[in-house]
């Protein structure tokens, strides 16, 4: 089985799917293109995730809370729903698996509001430890890894701020570790990942929500067999939260892991 040529094919899915409907109506209505691309995402995970895993889009309700649209939301097919029309969803915090914001391109100025909605939805979900927040862009637009990492980093202030996976265009993948993936020790790391993954990025994405979801099931099977670590193109160490006793533990800034 090569899982290297399935993501890549994954690459090529995606990008002949992204532009379908603006073949169409060229720059007429962006909107609908938007929403074109997010169902795409919507419908790839939904042939990959088992039953009991939900995928749709909408808005969390809270106690005195209520969040923004939110492009593709992951939920438990076990938990009730405040309301369902399709795929539109009203949902707790507590049904609520992941979060993924869709983006077609993203620039610097873009990635921070993007990462910024997707805090304020953390904080609706900071009693639920077990979901993610995620961004999916199809193209990088140009930003480059620095800036990606000091934004997340001068941005996370909390546990419920963390940014957990990142798809940059078709090659370039970001995600956050507790522990290093490079080492038995899971003391205190705490650092995002910038990987450049050739035409594989979106395999990456896919197949890292299927482990957060699923985390029992998707092993190293699911991926390459050649470690993504040694395509770590910058790393950035998260900062210590302010209730947190025991300091994270250093590294150099720019370190590259599993080398």
């Amino acid at each position: 089985m090569d899982m290297g040529m399935y993501f890549k094919s994954i690459s090529l899915e995606l990008t002949s799917l992204k532009n379908r409907v603006r073949n169409f109506i060229e720059d007429k209505h962006w909107l609908t293109d938007g929403e074109w691309k997010e169902s795409v995402i919507r419908s790839v995970l939904m042939r990959n995730l088992p039953e009991n895993i939900r995928v749709g889009r909408g808005f969390i309700l809270s106690s005195g809370e209520t969040s923004s649209q939110i492009d593709v939301l992951l939920y438990s097919a076990d938990s009730p729903v405040l309301f369902r029309d399709g795929d539109l969803v009203f949902i707790s915090p507590e049904a609520v698996l992941g979060v993924i914001e869709v983006k077609t391109q993203l620039n610097k100025y873009k990635l921070f509001e993007t990462i910024s909605k997707l805090q304020k939805i953390g904080t609706i979900l900071r009693d639920n430890e077990e979901c993610f927040l995620s961004i999916f862009s199809y193209e990088s637009g140009g930003i480059v890894s620095g800036d990606v990492l000091e934004c997340l980093y001068s941005t996370t202030n909390s546990s419920c701020d963390i940014i957990d996976l990142i798809c940059l265009g078709d090659s370039y993948f970001i995600r956050y570790w507790d522990y290093n993936p490079s080492s038995s020790s899971s003391i205190n790391y705490h650092r995002w990942h910038f990987y450049e993954l050739r035409e594989m990025s979106y395999g990456y994405f896919i197949h890292n929500i299927l482990q957060k979801v699923c985390p029992n099931h998707v092993d190293s099977r699911w991926f390459p067999n050649v470690s993504k670590e040694i395509n770590i193109k910058e790393t950035k160490q998260r900062k210590r939260f302010s209730y947190e006793s025991i300091p994270v533990t250093e590294f150099s800034e720019g370190q590259r892991i599993g080398e």
